[in-house]
């Protein structure tokens, strides 16, 4: 999986409803509930970013995910590290992420 993965990139394109984009910049960061992630700690304040999730894997324990960096109001920058137990044994996954404002409102 890491010969396949590294070096590679995705891109990836999210529009926030007005709602969302008053509640700030942590609902660019909220796990997806497809993935199940549990939340342990998220402060997303003052242009930092801590977050540490829980996710569960279909065999194993869950892998802790931590994600730290920065925003503003119209960027961010984060790395995020997973690690765990797989049946394979350890894995430890770091991505680097960044973003920033494309466009003032979502495409239809």
């Amino acid at each position: 999986m890491l010969r396949m993965m590294k070096g590679r990139s995705k891109v990836e394109h999210k529009c926030l409803l007005p709602d969302q984009a008053r509640a700030g910049a942590g609902a660019l960061f909220a796990p997806d509930p497809k993935s199940k992630c549990t939340v342990e700690r998220s402060q997303i304040a003052g242009g930092h970013i801590d977050q540490v999730m829980m996710c569960p894997q279909k065999k194993g324990p869950p892998v802790r995910a931590v994600r730290t960096g920065s925003y503003t109001a119209n960027s961010f920058a984060a790395r995020l590290v997973m690690a765990g137990d797989m049946p394979k044994g350890p894995m430890r996954v770091v991505i680097d992420q960044a973003g920033s404002r494309t466009e003032a409102k979502c495409r239809s």
